[in-house]
């Protein structure tokens, strides 16, 4: 059986009694934002070229059994599980050519925002398998600006490359929740695998050449896997609460 996460067992009238596996889940696939700018200038005394490219992916996914349900697997596991991969990449170029004097400029961001939550609520879930509760993200956010001026005379560049990784991933068991599992463990676990990458890149050639670059890469947010302090949570087997994450900004000039 499967429930799409925002068809999740949430009304207290809902009782659910299932006779094998009960697998909660969201399977959303890939958000992906890809954003491409180019700019190129040709002229014989002079040229100026801007390209801006922003590649953004806000994402939010959730996969619960809510407040006052009842679940009942009696001859299976339940699972609670919410996973997101997300992509952002923002390409960015801009050339100019002249004879006397050429400026060019490009910009690149790429964004991702993004929000995992996989929890059981104040709810009466009972297996006679194990319980689990699996929040993951996999988040790649790449910025490639490059900038190429050209002139006989005078050429400047400016590149900048921006790439940000952020939000939360969070698997719980809430206050007030009863979780018996007869037959298994117990495992809340929380993951996030995220990367920032920004490249930034700018040449001038001419008798004077001036050239400006700047590569910014940021991963922040929060990884949390809890039991909150009023659940009640009974295993046959192992409990195991993980939060686990890993992650690289690299930015390169």
């Amino acid at each position: 059986f499967f429930f799409q996460a925002e068809d999740g067992i949430r009304d207290y009238k809902v009782t659910g009694v299932q006779t094998c596996a009960l697998p909660i889940s969201p399977f959303g696939g890939e958000n992906r934002a890809d954003a491409t700018a180019t700019a190129a200038a040709g002229a014989g005394v002079a040229s100026l070229s801007a390209a801006a490219a922003i590649g953004l992916v806000s994402a939010d996914i959730d996969a619960f059994i809510a407040d006052t349900a009842q679940v009942t697997a009696t001859a299976g596991d339940v699972t609670v599980a919410a996973d997101a991969v997300n992509v952002a990449l923002a390409t960015s170029e801009a050339v100019g050519a002249s004879g006397l004097v050429s400026l060019n400029a490009a910009f690149a961001d790429a964004d991702i925002l993004a929000t995992v939550d996989a929890r059981i609520g104040s709810a009466t879930v009972s297996a006679t398998g194990g319980v689990t509760v699996d929040a993951f993200a996999s988040n790649a956010a790449t910025a490639f600006a490059d900038g190429d001026a050209l002139a006989g005379f005078a050429a400047a560049g400016a590149t900048v490359a921006d790439a940000d990784v952020g939000g939360t991933v969070t698997a719980q068991i809430a206050s007030g929740a009863d979780v018996d599992a007869v037959g298994g463990g117990v495992s809340v676990l929380a993951e996030a695998d995220q990367s920032a990458t920004a490249f930034a890149d700018a040449t001038a050639a001419g008798a004077a050449g001036l050239v400006a670059v700047s590569a910014d890469a940021d991963v922040s947010g929060a990884v949390d896997a809890f039991i909150a302090g009023t659940a009640a949570v009974d295993a046959g087997g192992l409990v195991r609460v993980a939060g686990l994450s890993s992650e690289i900004g690299r930015a390169h000039v």
